[in-house]
C-alpha cells in the first residue's frame, strides 16, 4: 500500500474531474457505467461507504426484523464512524482482537463473541492487506449472521476484489484512497431483497 496522500491520480484526471463538476454526465448514465464495469447487477453506488453502511443497517433491520440492541461484531480496527452508525441504529457494538503481527482478525476471538443476539460480523481489510475470510465465513454461516467486508483500503482496481465469502462487500474511493475517484463508494450485496430495499431508501435521499 502506498503511503497516505500518495494518491494514484494524474493531473489530466483531475482536470477531467473538475470539468465533470461543471458539465456532469447524467447520474443514471454514470451509475450504469460503474455497474457495467463490475459486471454485477447487485451493486449499489453511494456517496461514501458510511452512507452505504447506514442504508445497509436501516434496510437489514427492516427486512430481517432485527430487534433493538441486536449485536454487530466488528474486527478490532476501523474508522470510528462505522460503529457509531451501528449505535445510531440502536445496535450493540462488539469489538474483537487483531493479531498484532498481521493486523488480521482472530477467527477464534470472533467466534467467542457470537451470541444469540449477533446479527452481523464486520471485517475491515487494513492498509492494503487482505484478510483470510474462509474461517470467519464458516463462523458467520454456522450462526446465520451476515458477513460484511469493508474493502476500503484493499481495492486493487480489479473487480475480482469482491470476496466470494462476503454477503456484503464495501469499496470506497475517497480522496485518501490509493485507487481514488475523489469520492464515492460501491456496495456489492448478495441478497436481492436487501439491495432492493437499500435502493428504495436511497432514492428518498437528496442527490449530491
Amino acid at each position: 500500500m502506498w503511503a497516505r496522500k500518495r494518491i494514484d491520480i494524474s493531473n489530466w484526471e483531475l482536470v477531467k474531474a473538475a470539468g465533470s463538476c461543471a458539465w456532469p454526465n447524467s447520474r443514471e448514465n454514470s451509475i450504469n457505467r460503474i455497474v457495467d464495469e463490475f459486471c454485477e447487477s447487485d451493486i449499489l453506488v453511494t456517496l461514501s461507504v458510511r452512507s452505504g453502511f447506514d442504508l445497509l443497517l436501516k434496510s437489514a433491520i427492516e427486512l430481517y426484523d432485527w430487534p433493538a440492541e441486536s449485536e454487530i461484531v466488528f474486527s478490532g480496527m476501523t474508522i470510528a464512524d462505522m460503529p457509531r452508525i451501528a449505535l445510531d441504529h440502536g445496535l450493540t457494538v462488539i469489538g474483537t482482537d487483531l493479531n498484532p503481527n498481521t493486523m488480521a482478525p482472530d477467527p477464534d476471538h470472533i467466534a467467542s463473541k457470537i451470541t444469540p443476539k449477533t446479527k452481523a460480523i464486520v471485517v475491515a481489510h487494513l492498509m492494503g492487506g487482505r484478510n483470510e475470510l474462509d474461517e470467519i465465513s464458516e463462523i458467520a454461516r454456522a450462526h446465520n449472521v451476515l458477513l460484511i467486508v469493508d474493502c476500503a483500503q484493499s481495492f486493487t482496481g480489479q473487480t475480482n476484489d469482491i470476496s466470494p465469502f462476503a454477503d456484503v462487500s464495501m469499496f470506497s474511493f475517497g480522496s485518501i484512497k490509493t485507487n481514488t475517484a475523489l469520492g464515492g463508494a460501491i456496495l456489492k450485496v448478495n441478497d436481492p431483497e436487501l439491495i432492493g430495499l437499500m435502493e428504495k431508501h436511497h432514492e428518498t435521499w437528496p442527490h449530491q
